[in-house]
């Protein structure tokens, strides 16, 4: 017999921690499911369409990038180009090289004009107290 109500007993004991465990179980389901609910409205799942756009928007920025400096030295390509061999003469070696020349093209003259005009000022500017 006392074998009997122990059995007894155990089973019932078995049963109650059975139900606690389904209870903890649905309760720990519950959980993650709000958990993974929340984690999805903050951070969108990563698909292979993400990933590709994320990649390729990546590529654009960095060849965007690419395409504005190329830009940049060829502006700066066709200014040169345009601008006239003596006021480049002028620019590198100073306003006193434009007395050795005898022909004077219109820009250049203009440019050395401009060169006098703002040296006049900064050393009228430079005398100020």
């Amino acid at each position: 017999m006392l074998a009997r109500a122990e059995s007894a007993e155990m089973s019932k004991d078995l049963k109650i921690a059975r139900e606690v465990y389904k209870h903890e179980i649905v309760a720990y389901k519950a959980s993650y499911d709000r958990l993974h609910q929340l984690l999805s409205l903050t951070d969108p799942i990563e698909t292979t369409l993400t990933h590709k756009l994320r990649v390729r928007n990546r590529e654009l920025v960095s060849q965007n990038k690419r395409l504005q400096k190329t830009a940049s030295s060829l502006r700066s390509r066709i200014r040169l180009d345009e601008m006239d061999p003596e006021t480049l003469v002028l620019m590198i070696e100073g306003e006193s090289s434009f007395l050795i020349l005898i022909h004077c093209h219109p820009l250049t003259c203009r440019f050395v004009q401009v060169l006098r005009l703002r040296s006049s000022i900064g050393s009228s500017l430079s005398l100020i107290p």
